[in-house]
């Protein structure tokens, strides 16, 4: 009997283990993709578009052979994105994506999961060999510090004047907001979709997209905060609510 419990329980530990996985590397989702902005493209008579979303993965494939049985580029979840983003700006902006345009991909991620090579792997492959479709930006986004942000044990009412004084200096939001501003006010040979995301859409994603709408929207801290946790399915981390302050 205890031999019996001891493999039921590592049964369980198995199942729940695989479980996690499973959901760490769904595809992408249309209720992760937000409309943050957008601006005319200088003599071109379109409209340049920046949303935030998770990562572009192509829901269809198993995760599991990607790399493998399924080559990379094939992992990449192009139709999903563009569909997915032209039903959100349509219902969060009174614009519409055009249906042929230029995607940046401007990736978040680093190494801190174990799935996060692999899905740069993913994106560098789908430009590669598609380049007409656009291309690969990687900013590796990590949040403050601990010496300069408090740790998840603090509320945000303890943030807030503690993160008063953060500088924007470790994941270089400064130049990366300027830059997003720069693509978004471009001539490109066709409309831009400026794609910014991380894994899960939340908290990497949500101090980039912040700190954009907080320099260029003039939206309050307190209110990108809000919202940041509002389209995500947690509070965002204290250390990336700090990075934008």
């Amino acid at each position: 009997l205890s031999t019996l419990s001891t493999t039921m329980r590592a049964l369980i530990v198995c199942i729940v283990l695989v479980a996690a996985m499973s959901l760490s590397v769904c595809g992408i989702k249309q209720s992760k993709i937000h409309y943050v902005d957008s601006l005319e493209a200088p003599g071109k008579g379109w409209r340049n578009f920046l949303v935030r979303g998770d990562q572009p993965r192509n829901d269809a494939v198993d995760y599991a052979d990607c790399g493998g049985r399924v080559p990379y580029a094939d992992c990449f979840g192009w139709d999903e994105l563009r569909n997915f983003t032209a039903i959100q700006v349509a219902k969060e902006s009174p614009y519409k994506l055009p249906e042929d345009f230029l995607l940046i991909d401007v990736s978040l991620i680093g190494d801190e999961d174990p799935v996060e090579p692999i899905d740069s792997a993913i994106e560098k492959a789908f430009f590669d060999q598609y380049p007409e479709r656009g291309q690969y930006v990687h900013w590796e986004t990590k949040g403050e510090t601990i010496d300069n942000c408090p740790t998840s044990k603090f509320t945000e009412t303890q943030i807030a004047p503690r993160s008063a004084n953060v500088s924007w200096i470790l994941d270089d939001l400064v130049s990366r907001t300027a830059s997003l501003r720069t693509l978004l006010q471009s001539a490109a040979a066709k409309p831009l979709l400026i794609y910014v995301h991380c894994e899960h859409g939340m908290d990497r994603t949500g101090e980039m997209a912040g700190a954009y709408v907080l320099r260029y929207l003039q939206q309050s801290w307190s209110t990108v905060c809000t919202y940041n946790d509002h389209v995500g399915v947690r509070p965002m981390q204290p250390a990336n609510k700090c990075a934008m302050q």
